[in-house]
């Protein structure tokens, strides 16, 4: 399944990195990230060769599409944003689970 998520990331054309389990700490100096996507050898050697558990971590910004995530900490915010949001002007509203494992709380916003 973590293989599928890594295909999924590199087809949206994100830029990703390894980060620790649980948590959002690179597992390898990201800056260099910011302005070009990994190489094939380098996913393979952080995801594949290496069996230690670990998370991905999407780079934002100009280098994944001019991407932002918004992380919102309290469910309350995160609706008071949502009903802000402009369907017919801004397209659909992706969303994920944030650390803490709220729905809904992270949203993806390639778009911006």
């Amino acid at each position: 399944m973590f293989n599928e998520y890594l295909g999924k990331y590199q087809l949206w054309g994100v830029s990703i990195i390894p980060v620790t389990y649980k948590r959002k700490t690179s597992l390898v100096p990201w800056k260099a990230y910011q302005k070009r996507k990994p190489a094939a050898g380098e996913l393979a050697e952080w995801f594949i060769d290496d069996d230690k558990p670990k998370n991905i971590g999407i780079v934002c910004g100009k280098v994944s599409g001019n991407l932002v995530v918004l992380d919102f900490d309290r469910e309350d915010k995160w609706a008071e944003w949502l009903r802000n949001w402009d369907e017919d002007r801004w397209g659909s509203n992706p969303s994920s689970e944030n650390g803490k494992g709220l729905p809904g709380l992270s949203t993806n916003q390639a778009n911006c």
